[in-house]
């Protein structure tokens, strides 16, 4: 009887669907009285040929992976080496106003009378001073179209551990329950201290929290960071991201 290569799986070695075990010695493989399933055998082999260095299994797998990341990087317009891009690519100058729309492009690299932070500068500052974090990141709406008692489930959002997720507040003109809403969180979470230190931000590149930034300097905040670098910079320097949902709203908000 001969037995197939050790480094690739033939399935004409395989007439039935039991076969026999081997155990090696040094005289090579011999025969055993135990019979095992097939699909044992065939496993271990597509294991063993996944493993070795050039097998074309293999390689297909690492090929579809590398696609699929491009694919997703493709999708959502962004990709890791475009995160820590962002640490230094911004506009020299800021508008005199908020901004209106096309809120996921290149941001200013100022915000006049706030703090401008870097990741490693944020870190710091929540190791030393445990900042208020806001993330103004809309909270994603039900697609149009579901049909009526179609289960749907938002997808999670990961921010940096200890923020409070404020969404859909970063927009240029807020409604008056979305700023009612900012409004009475930033009251309560900072107890009325308008000198209590509040870091703004979303996503890289994200116009949200500098509106969300501007806006609590004009009712009168006066220790504002901004970070415009957001979670996937965040992400991307390899610190950690929690679970988060939504802070509820009251009545008329």
């Amino acid at each position: 009887m001969s037995f197939p290569p050790r480094n690739r799986f033939d399935a004409t070695h395989m007439p039935s669907p039991y076969l026999p075990r081997h155990t090696l010695t040094r005289g090579g493989p011999t025969p055993d009285t135990v019979a095992i399933p097939a699909s044992r055998m065939i496993s271990r082999r597509l294991r063993i040929a996944y493993l070795h260095p050039n097998s074309p299994w293999r390689n297909l797998s690492q090929r579809a992976s590398r696609v699929v990341a491009l694919a997703l990087s493709i999708c959502i317009g962004w990709s890791p080496g475009a995160a820590l891009a962002a640490e230094s690519d911004c506009v020299p100058e800021e508008p005199s106003d908020y901004r209106m729309s096309d809120f996921r492009t290149a941001v200013p690299c100022t915000l006049t009378g706030a703090t401008v932070v870097s990741t490693e500068e944020l870190r710091l500052r929540i190791e030393r001073e445990s900042p208020l974090l806001i993330d103004v990141l809309p909270s994603p709406r039900r697609p149009d179209g579901l049909p009526q008692g179609t289960p749907w489930l938002p997808p999670i959002r990961r921010n940096i551990p200890g923020t409070i997720w404020l969404p859909n507040t970063g927009y240029g003109e807020l409604p008056v329950e979305e700023e009612r809403y900012l409004r009475a969180n930033l009251e309560r979470l900072t107890d009325g201290d308008r000198s209590h230190a509040i870091v703004f931000y979303c996503l890289a590149d994200c116009w949200m929290s500098w509106n969300a930034a501007r806006r609590a300097l004009a009712w009168g905040y006066v220790s504002v960071i901004w970070y415009p670098h957001g979670t996937e910079s965040w992400d991307a320097a390899g610190l950690p991201l929690a679970e988060s949902l939504p802070v509820p709203r009251g009545e008329g908000e």
